[in-house]
């Protein structure tokens, strides 16, 4: 309905169905009695399906047309040679599978798309509706035909042999992982409307003014490769109180090849020999300095382990232990979704309007170079563009990595006690630490410039090389430190009691918290790393997780009545409370943007004559002001702002879940069981953040709760026989 006050129209969506149909299965076989061979399979079919509205092309819902698979399987053999060698070997095979598309249909249930009424081209035989937007007032999901589908297979094998006081292991793991995907993306037209000509976004849609118009020849790449491991270690027990874990492990990096040689690298000044009519700066693999792989092939990751654990003769129960290892993680392959994304192998334009150069809704092939569309032909993973193809407009670079390109490391450390009071009482007390070096974060090498000029207007910018628009490389240059203080204490069952309480005081610190360059943007500001080092997005201070367990007597040797309306009752709860998530403060004006980079991300400036605090006053008051009121401004024009990153957080979280239970048992073969859950038993509820744009009039006002939903309580019978 419409809303008189607003005008605004509000609708139902279409109902959304999800479906999971899980299976696992287990065969052990004990071939002799040193041998034992095992099967594991498990698999999960996912539906998703939603039924769009006809008429309503922004009730169009997404449809997997057929279930995401899962499939993981796994075959085992254990074999005891002797008294004092075991081998395990295992080999694995697993692939996930994934296609959604999603349709719009107009009045009598024919599929929408724009070329079926605009000059614009789409892939012959398909007609899908994407992201067909008016500022403010609509916008159409992204339901083009998606597939993507991840296949690894492998096989890994533990030796183990006691020589003495030594326990020796020797292993090793290798395996092959295939990468493709198919998607539509962009090859749909995608259009955006704004108030650019109009001043008001609607009317640009009725006049068919368009603001933005992007295109390309669909994501398209198939990556494979092969990755393997190898490792040795000894655990020397020294004395009978002290062992010592001595180790290493070798991860060369053999980064996948990407088929048909899809993929770019920006070099500054080298030119091309594949493709000789390629922007300066811009070459391929085959070109000089760049293989199939995109990344470096490196195979010095040797990965040193040490640690022991000590119970000191003079306190029988008290354990140290301290441990120090370096590890490395494989480049994962989603890194490469966006690396085929380039002309000429699939081309992409992002058109927007001028003043003088308006693009018309009616003729959108029309803002092509030359008024002729370059579509159709699409890519496809067997196409080779011809080495002289040629380069239109703008090229824009999403998915590069840098030359010296590495894997993450990090170094990891702990120092621990352990201390036993009783026979059922512990303490755990320990400082986890960790530096995690050479990772991957996103930067803009043609990154805008603010242009003063046009401060009166908009804020700005000009990309220092014209030819290109962004150019995302994904370097190897983050550092992320972690510190922790760790504690917990457990009782375990007796006396009808059992609890356990842990405690975490941490801090991490990092320069961007995502790395994957198909799913996140460059450094706000890419001209200074240092300022964009701060306070990590996934940095929560405290958490605190408590749980007990609690059976009331039996009553047993008491009345058949009293015993089974109050005996062997069990009351159990999880008790969690933490810190919020952080969170800064956004520069506000033109979009966040006054500093011209076209990366965004700008933080305001802080007002020197206003103190600035959080969560001030009574509940009634931090939600109305959660952080003090013209305590930041907008950022100067041509800055990025002054004020840190991720310097608040959120309203803490604090929940706790309680079940209540009782068993009944009538002589061996029957039993009943009743179960009440309680979640989020208090219900306390959950406070989402606040307003950050300084130039709101609700700045810094809770509108919205958070991630804990408000109480639910279920109950259950179940009878067994």
């Amino acid at each position: 309905g419409q809303d008189p006050v607003t005008g605004l129209v509000n609708f139902v969506g279409p109902a959304n169905k999800q479906v999971f149909d899980e299976g696992t299965a287990r065969l052990d076989w004990t071939i002799s009695g040193t041998q034992r061979l095992f099967l594991r399979s498990f698999t999960n079919y996912y539906t998703q399906q939603g039924a769009a509205i006809k008429g309503n092309i922004v009730g169009s819902a997404i449809v997997t047309a057929k279930p995401a698979k899962y499939f993981n399987e796994a075959l085992g053999h254990d074999w005891t040679l002797n008294a004092t060698t075991v081998n395990n070997f295992t080999v694995f095979w697993n692939q996930l599978q994934v296609k959604n598309l999603g349709q719009g249909f107009d009045t009598s249930g024919n599929p929408v798309c724009l070329s079926n009424y605009v000059n614009v081209s789409e892939i012959p035989g398909s007609c899908y509706l994407e992201g067909l937007s008016v500022n403010s007032v609509f916008s159409t999901n992204y339901n083009e035909p998606t597939g993507e589908a991840r296949t690894t297979y492998g096989l890994s094998d533990a030796f183990s042999k006691t020589l003495g006081h030594h326990s020796l292991t020797f292993g090793g793991n290798v395996w092959k992982q295939f990468a493709q995907e198919k998607t539509q993306y962009p090859a749909t037209p995608i259009v955006n409307f704004s108030n650019q000509y109009t001043g008001f976004g609607l009317a640009d849609f009725l006049y068919g003014y368009v603001n933005n118009f992007q295109q390309g020849a669909g994501e398209i790449s198939s990556v494979k490769g092969w990755q393997f491991g190898l490792y040795a270690q000894d655990q020397y027990h020294v004395k009978p109180n002290f062992t010592l874990t001595v180790g290493v492990r070798w991860d060369p990096n053999t980064p996948p090849a990407s088929a048909g040689g899809r993929g770019a690298a920006y070099r500054p000044g080298q030119q091309s020999v594949r493709f000789p009519n390629a922007p300066l700066g811009l070459i391929f693999p085959g070109d000089a300095g760049l293989n199939d792989a995109l990344v470096p092939t490196t195979y010095s990751y040797f990965q040193p382990r040490v640690g022991f654990s000590w119970q000191p003769s003079t306190l029988p129960h008290t354990v140290v232990r301290a441990g120090f290892g370096m590890f490395t993680g494989p480049l994962p392959y989603a890194a490469y979704n966006h690396a085929a994304d380039i002309a000429p192998f699939s081309p992409f334009y992002n058109i927007s309007g001028t003043s003088t150069t308006r693009i018309q809704f009616s003729n959108l092939n029309g803002a092509f170079p030359g008024g002729v569309s370059p579509f159709p032909p699409f890519a496809s993973t067997s196409s080779q563009p011809p080495a002289n193809s040629q380069f239109f407009g703008i090229i824009n670079v999403g998915a590069t990595f840098s030359p010296d390109f590495k894997l993450t490391t990090t170094n990891s450390w702990n120092l621990s006690v352990d201390q036993q009071f009783s026979r059922d009482l512990a303490l755990h007390l320990a400082y986890v630490g960790s530096e995690s070096y050479h990772l991957a974060t996103i930067l803009d090498l043609n990154a805008g410039i603010f242009h003063p000029a046009t401060a009166t207007t908009a804020a700005g910018g000009v990309r220092p090389n014209p030819a290109f628009s962004q150019i995302l490389q994904d370097g190897s240059f983050g550092t992320s430190p972690y510190h922790s203080l760790q504690t917990s204490i457990e009782k375990r069952f007796s006396h009808g009691i059992q609890f356990h309480s842990s405690f975490t005081w941490s801090k991490t610190l990092d320069i961007s918290s995502s790395g994957n360059i198909s799913f996140a943007s460059g450094l706000p500001n890419p001209f200074n790393i240092r300022y964009n080092r701060g306070i990590s997005n996934f940095n929560i201070p405290l958490i605190s997780v408590s749980n007990f367990v609690f059976v009331t007597p039996g009553l047993k040797g008491h009345n058949l009545l009293l015993t089974n309306i109050l005996g062997s009752w069990e009351i159990s709860a999880i008790y969690s409370l933490r810190t919020g998530t952080p969170f800064g403060i956004g520069g506000g004006q033109n979009g966040g943007n006054n500093s011209g980079s076209f990366n965004g991300g700008d933080r305001a400036d802080v007002n020197p004559n206003v103190v600035a605090a959080e969560r001030q006053g009574t509940r009634s008051q931090w939600l109305a002001h959660y952080i003090t009121p013209n305590s930041f401004v907008p950022n100067a024009l041509g800055t990025f702002g002054n004020s840190g990153r991720n310097i608040f957080t959120t309203p803490p979280v604090n929940s706790a879940d309680v079940n209540l239970g009782k068993n009944w048992k009538y002589s061996d073969r029957y039993a009943l069981q009743f179960r009440a859950e309680f979640f989020n038993a208090f219900n306390h509820t959950s406070w989402g953040g606040p307003n950050t744009n300084p130039t709101s009039s609700n700045f810094g006002q809770i509108t919205g709760t958070g991630p804990i939903a408000p109480r639910v309580i279920q109950g259950g019978l179940k009878v067994d026989f």
